[in-house]
């Protein structure tokens, strides 16, 4: 049984008469995951692979096409929504949301050929026997290698290289849903910050270790972490706007930020230790404080210090 359809069965057993919109990664985007999710008759929103169907559309929707100020939807982000078949075997036909996000490409694209130029020098000379190299990095690179399998040249395949430019930025998702491509925009955008959280919750506060020296340790350790996800989670809720604004933004990130809010000891009273920033100023106003607020606290650490 595939691993979506096993999810699916134990959701089912916790709440038998499940009415939800399943949100899928790249990972699940198979025909018969998407045909067991139909005959469940479950609306989904599934991130797609590169495919037939990929390949013909970001033909017809080359960047210059794409890019048009009638495709705009949000910041750097443009798209657009068709409707067609996606599986080669299926004549299902769903609605697929296109999307071209420009902001990074260049870098994107830089840092790609500088990887593997990097790997073309540093793979001469390596044994490949088994083939394991070529099969990881054959996509782009060209070998040649000896009598001995010892790899004598490695070149980056142009071809190879221009390909991936043409698709770098591009990316699609597939539903059985007509929906709004803003709302589609929205919704994934909205499933990237749960997976965060739940990263999050499992490194950042330390709930996926378990080794402790007593059970007390054990069950403090765990009653710590759950604080520390419920803090994050109120977090992340105040600053949903602004992470959804934002891309690169998380509630690491604006933790991390508001931390450099210090204050400092001089003659025996705590104060600000540098002034706020532009960006302070406004992560603290998603949480309804001001600059005054901050000295109001302040001011209350030195009265209790001071007793």
């Amino acid at each position: 049984m595939e691993h979506c359809n096993l999810v699916i069965e134990k959701i089912k057993k916790i709440k038998s008469e499940l009415n939800a919109s399943i949100i899928l990664d790249r990972g699940y985007f198979s025909q018969k995951n998407v045909e067991f999710l139909l005959k469940n008759k479950f609306d989904f929103v599934c991130m797609g692979k590169t495919n037939k169907t990929f390949n013909n559309l970001i033909t017809k929707y080359n960047v210059s096409e794409i890019s048009k100020t009638k495709h705009w939807i949000v910041d750097s982000t443009y798209g657009v929504k068709v409707k067609d078949k996606v599986f080669s075997t299926s004549n299902d036909n769903f609605y697929i949301y296109l999307f071209y996000d420009s902001s990074d490409v260049s870098e994107i694209i830089s840092n790609k050929i500088s990887t593997y130029n990097y790997y073309s020098t540093m793979l001469i000379g390596k044994l490949d026997k088994d083939g394991h190299i070529r099969n990881t990095y054959g996509k782009i690179l060209d070998f040649e290698i000896d009598e001995n399998y010892i790899i004598t040249k490695a070149t980056i395949n142009n071809e190879a290289m221009d390909a991936y430019k043409e698709s770098c930025g591009y990316y699609y998702l597939i539903s059985n849903e007509d929906l709004e491509i803003n709302e589609v925009v929205k919704i994934y955008r909205y499933r990237d910050i749960i997976e965060k959280q739940m990263k999050y919750n499992k490194t950042g506060c330390d709930l996926n270790k378990t080794y402790s020296q007593s059970d007390k340790v054990f069950c403090s350790k765990r009653f710590m972490g759950f604080i520390a996800s419920i803090i994050r989670t109120c977090v992340i809720l105040k600053a949903k706007s602004y992470m959804l604004q934002y891309n690169s933004e998380t509630s690491q990130t604006i933790l991390k930020e508001l931390d450099k809010i210090r204050v400092e000891k001089i003659a025996g009273e705590y104060i600000l230790k540098n002034p706020l920033t532009s960006k302070q100023k406004q992560l603290l106003s998603l949480f309804s404080l001001t600059i005054e607020d901050v000295k109001k606290i302040n001011k209350q650490i030195n009265e209790c210090l001071s007793l």
